[in-house]
Formats: structure tokens, C-alpha cells, sequence
């Protein structure tokens, strides 16, 4: 198993890699390597294979994390925030446990986070400046919830929330753990 170092380095990397990718930058004599810019996500019977590097590809995953309950209002999720669910499919799938993430939440309304019991009243998942987001909340199938909010809080990139029925995760400044 790979040591929290070589993790962390391993994550660096990965992340610094999909931004230059997404951003246009290239570099012919670098060689081919597995980059973690795909993300599986599915919501009711809707499942897409997502490339992040992609207009449609993001285009998709905002459609995906919509408020569903609320409008079908359609925001912009935070970059960072698919890049790291991407990343924790990569980290699971090279360890041959494979997972697809089901989609409970992404935006929500403040109406409809006002109507959630217990939810944070500066919920991430409120839509900010130029409608941008940054929580989702997933239960990764056929994967131990446990074990994804572990990983994902392995890299102390935000928050992470274990639930019943999901794990919550965010991207904020300062890293912070909770049960349900």
C-alpha cells in the first residue's frame, strides 16, 4: 500500500497535471500517463463517463449535480471539487475497486437547504458568486462509505461528512470531519 507521502505527492501531481490539461497546456515530450480527469457519476438511471478536460464533459457534471428538488436549477461546480472525486476513483480503480459515484446532492437553493433538517445554513453546496458551488454528497457504489471518506479526507483538500446514506465532501480552506 502506498505510504501517506507518496500519496499526497502522488495527489499533487495528479491535480497539477488535470489543471494543465484543463486549462489547454500540453507538452509533446512529456510522456502518456493515466491522468485522473474522468469521473463516473450516475443520478437516477442518468450514468455519463465524464471527461473533465472537456466542455461537455463539465457541462455534464453540472447537469448531474442540478437541484433536483428545487427547479432543476443548474450551477457551476467547483473545478477542484470533480477533480478530487475524479482523483478517488483513479486512487480506488488502481487498486482494483471500482466505483461509480451516485449523485444525492450537488447545488442546492437556499429555499431548499432552508427546508433540509440540520443543514448548515452556509451550506457549500449554496451557490456563490457566478453561481459556483463547491459539496457534493455521493454514496460510491459498491464501495464502503467508510473507506471513500476516508480517502477523499486523506488529502485534507476540505470537508468530509459521513452520513447513512452518503458521504458529503467539499473543498474549503480548512479542513473539517463530522458524523451524522
Amino acid at each position: 500500500m502506498i505510504g501517506r507521502r507518496d500519496f499526497l505527492k502522488a495527489f499533487g501531481a495528479g491535480v497539477a497535471l488535470c489543471a494543465g490539461r484543463a486549462a489547454g497546456a500540453q507538452d509533446a515530450d512529456a510522456p502518456a500517463r493515466a491522468e485522473p480527469c474522468v469521473v463516473d457519476m450516475m443520478r437516477g438511471r442518468e450514468r455519463y463517463l465524464i471527461d473533465l478536460r472537456s466542455a461537455e464533459g463539465l457541462r455534464i457534471a453540472a447537469y448531474l449535480l442540478r437541484d433536483v428538488e428545487y427547479g432543476n436549477l443548474i450551477g457551476t461546480p467547483e473545478f477542484d471539487l470533480l477533480r478530487l472525486a475524479a482523483w478517488a476513483q483513479a486512487y480506488m480503480a488502481a487498486y482494483g475497486r471500482y466505483t461509480v459515484l451516485d449523485i444525492h446532492s450537488g447545488l442546492r437553493t437556499r429555499e431548499h437547504n432552508a427546508h433540509l433538517e440540520k443543514a448548515a445554513i452556509n451550506s457549500l453546496h449554496i451557490p456563490r458568486t457566478g453561481n459556483r458551488f463547491s459539496a457534493m454528497d455521493v454514496d460510491p457504489y459498491g464501495i464502503d462509505r467508510e473507506y471513500f471518506g476516508q480517502l477523499v479526507a486523506t488529502t485534507k483538500f476540505g470537508g468530509v461528512g459521513w452520513y447513512a446514506t452518503h458521504v458529503h465532501f467539499d473543498c474549503r480552506a480548512i479542513p473539517a470531519y463530522w458524523r451524522a
